[in-house]
C-alpha cells in the first residue's frame, strides 16, 4: 500500500477488496489512500473499504463527503460505495439524490441513481426516494425506449 507506483498499490488494494471482511484489519491503512494524490488509487481505497462489512460501514461519512471531489471518477467510487454501505450509506440519501439530478458527470448521476436503486432494494428507502430523473432527462431513456420497441407476439 505503500509503494511510489500507483498501479502496485491499486493492485494492492483489489487484492483487499477480494478478501473483505477478512482483510478489515488493514482498514486504517487503505483510509490513509483516501488522500493519495491519484485519483485512480483514491477510487480503490473506497472500493475497498467499502468491502470490508462492518468495518468498511464506520467509514460512510469520510467516504461521504468524497462525493464532492473534483474528479468524477472519483464521485462516482463514493456514490458506489455509498450504495453498499447499508443504513450508513442510506443516511446519505438526500445528497445522493442531489447528486443524481445536479450532477454535471453523467456517469456520476448514473451512480447516484446506482446508489438509490441498490439502498431501496435493501429497503433502506422510503418511497419517493429512489432513483430520480436527472436535468438531462437521461434516467428513464432505457425505459421509454423500452416501451418504444415493438412487441413481437
Amino acid at each position: 500500500l505503500d509503494d511510489r507506483a500507483s498501479s502496485v498499490r491499486v493492485g494492492a488494494l483489489g487484492a483487499l477488496r477480494r478478501l473483505g471482511a477478512d482483510a478489515a484489519e488493514y482498514s486504517h491503512d487503505v483510509f490513509r489512500l483516501l488522500d493519495d494524490p491519484v485519483p485512480k488509487v483514491r477510487c480503490a481505497a473506497i472500493d475497498c473499504l467499502a468491502s470490508f462489512g462492518e468495518t468498511g460501514r464506520m467509514y460512510a461519512g469520510v467516504i461521504g463527503t468524497m462525493m464532492c471531489e473534483e474528479q468524477p471518477e472519483v464521485r462516482c467510487a463514493a456514490l458506489r460505495a455509498l450504495g453498499r454501505l447499508g443504513p450508513q450509506g442510506a443516511a446519505f440519501a438526500p445528497e445522493i439524490a442531489e447528486r443524481a439530478s445536479q450532477d454535471r458527470s453523467l456517469a456520476a448521476r448514473q451512480a447516484a441513481n446506482d446508489a438509490l436503486d441498490a439502498l431501496s432494494a435493501e429497503g433502506l428507502l422510503s418511497a419517493g426516494q429512489g432513483a430520480l430523473q436527472d436535468n438531462y432527462g437521461y434516467a428513464g431513456a432505457a425505459e421509454a425506449l423500452a416501451e418504444a420497441r415493438p412487441r413481437v407476439h
